[in-house]
């Protein structure tokens, strides 16, 4: 049996025996190695939690089969129960009189298979405290953990030019995917700053201020680097709609976001790697980030249907700038903080 095979059938029988953290870890592996395979996109949604996350990976099992009935099936079961939670998002009378349902239910492919693999409903978890369009009702932290590693993983594939995967990341967008990418790549990326900085701090003369200013580290870059990153995404796409180029925001951050997440942690991997050997390694973030200004510019260009050259890379070009310039004009300000420093590996 080949491994890919053999991490879907395990994916598969993790979930037919309840253990559903194990099957969604196995068949998001699987779906990676395999992006085309219908049987692990559909055994994936069968055990998503997140029902944004869910009904892409049905969109995915369509794209690649439009006739899998019981996917179109399912899919169209979320849709509706889309529309009871937010009822003003359609005027159809069929919805509006659809009758209310728990959590849609996911059968296997093989329609001999009785076994039903939507059952087993999802865990507790804790109310977002603000909504987020696309977001579950609740969440479990261990989900957001996997669902959060799995969309890196997506995002590397991404930079890898694995075919399909960006643009399926970017069509399936959605505001809680994008916040939950981007946060993901800038807390790893912060905590590898702040471990940095301890052992650089531990090994000289530190006061207890050096400390605190440590230890607060994270928690001004994370939402610097997300807001910056934000900046100049918005500044981006009002460039590209001065140009007449017409698409929705979430899809336009979503094109910079599953790059850029990915970017980050892998640059400050090395960034950390090479300073413990006392390389340095600001020439590592530089060349990961003009890697991901080429693959966005590449995923403008299908998304503006823009073809000059020069056109669609200035997209991501603004993106980058600003996000840069933002981030300089914070640093300087908090330049008497010890995040004055850790900056650096935030964005590589």
């Amino acid at each position: 049996m080949q491994p890919e095979s053999d991490l879907l059938q395990r994916g598969i029988t993790a979930f037919q025996a309840g253990d559903r953290d194990n099957a969604r870890k196995l068949l998001s592996e699987f779906v990676l190695s395999a992006p085309d395979n219908e049987q692990g996109w559909y055994f994936l949604a069968a055990v998503e939690n997140d029902p944004a996350m869910r009904k892409a990976h049905l969109e995915r099992v369509l794209v690649l089969n439009p006739s899998n009935a019981k996917a179109r099936e399912v899919l169209e079961r979320i849709k509706a129960r889309e529309v009871e939670v937010n009822p003003v998002a359609s005027a159809s009378p069929a919805a509006a009189s659809a009758p209310k349902s728990t959590r849609p239910k996911i059968y296997t492919l093989d329609p001999n298979d009785a076994a039903r693999e939507g059952a087993a409903s999802a865990g507790e978890g804790i109310r977002l405290p603000f909504r987020i369009p696309g977001a579950p009702q609740t969440i479990a932290p261990a989900e957001v953990v996997s669902a959060g590693w799995t969309l890196l993983k997506e995002g590397w594939q991404a930079l890898l030019r694995r075919p399909g995967t960006y643009e399926f990341q970017v069509d399936s967008a959605t505001w809680w995917r994008f916040w939950l990418v981007v946060v993901s790549g800038a807390l790893i990326s912060s905590a590898l700053s702040l471990l940095l900085a301890l052992l650089f701090v531990l090994q000289s003369d530190a006061t207890l201020f050096s400390f605190v200013s440590i230890l607060l580290t994270p928690l001004l870059t994370i939402p610097i680097t997300v807001g910056a990153l934000f900046a100049g995404i918005y500044a981006a796409h009002h460039y590209a709609r001065s140009k007449g180029w017409n698409a929705p925001l979430v899809r336009h951050a979503m094109a910079a976001g599953i790059v850029w997440a990915p970017t980050v942690v892998f640059s400050s991997v090395l960034t950390f790697i090479l300073s413990l050997l006392g390389l340095g390694g600001g020439l590592s973030g530089v060349f990961m980030l003009v890697l991901a200004g080429y693959i966005m510019g590449e995923g403008y260009g299908r998304l503006y249907v823009i073809s000059e050259p020069r056109d669609k890379y200035a997209v991501p070009a603004i993106t980058l700038l600003t996000m840069l310039v933002v981030i300089v004009i914070i640093s300087v300000l908090l330049s008497g903080l010890i995040i004055g420093r850790a900056l650096p590996f935030a964005i590589g």
